[in-house]
Order: C-alpha cells, then structure tokens, then sequence
C-alpha cells in the first residue's frame, strides 16, 4: 500500500490480490484471452478493482503435492516481485504447462508479464 523511505513500491502479496472464489475463475475463463509461455498458460479478463488479482491451477497431474506447492510458491513470488509491471486492473489465472522446468521467480516473472500484455492485446478470445 505504501512506499519504502526510498520511494521504491512495497512489494507484498495481500489477501486482495488473490483470486478466491470459483465464480471469479469461472468469469475469467470465460471473459478472458489466453496466452501461452514456455512455462505456463495465462487466462487473463480486465477487472474494476485498481489491481491485478492472482489465480492459479495447478492439477494433481503436475507432481506431488510438494511439488504442486512448490510451483505455487514460484508463481505467487514471480507475481509478487513484478505486480506492479502488470499493464491494467486484471484477473489472472496462472496454469503450469507440461515440461515445467522450475524457473527462477525473476525469469518466471519477466515471461508473466509478457503474457499478460500479449493476452490482453488480442481482440478476440482464444
């Protein structure tokens, strides 16, 4: 909410920005535009909330559950780290690809940017 005594932006992952309800995942599904990276699939939909919100989907398929944990923690940091790069107010709903090859939270997070700003320039859904 604040800023850093050097004028840098907090950079905090707050319960706001979090994608909660399977109505808000359904409305982005359907409302949205995709785009597809090396490492994940993103689901993006403009929203009236002033920020980007945080959804992930990640599927038993994926891994054990501690690796399932493990590429939430690395999407929630990579979102945290960049969330204020994020070109609009919008929902985003992260999905792991098949061949995931664990990325750094900086790399994870230059390819979630570029995602979001290639989905929300297509003009149709896809």
């Amino acid at each position: 909410m604040g800023a850093e005594s050097d004028g840098t932006p907090r950079l905090r992952f707050r319960p706001e920005q979090k994608l909660r309800k399977g109505s808000e995942f359904d409305r982005t599904y359907q409302a949205g535009r995709a785009a597809a990276g090396r490492n994940v699939t993103v689901q993006v939909a403009p929203n009236d909330l002033g920020h980007c919100r945080l959804g992930m989907a990640v599927g038993r398929k994926v891994d054990g559950s501690v690796g399932r944990y493990r590429i939430r923690r690395l999407i929630r940091e990579a979102f945290r780290l960049r969330q204020h790069d994020f070109p609009a107010a919008c929902d985003i709903v992260v999905v792991p690809r098949r061949g995931w090859n664990e990325p750094s939270p900086q790399e994870l997070g230059d390819e979630l940017v570029e995602l979001v700003e290639k989905a929300l320039r297509r003009g149709t859904k896809s």
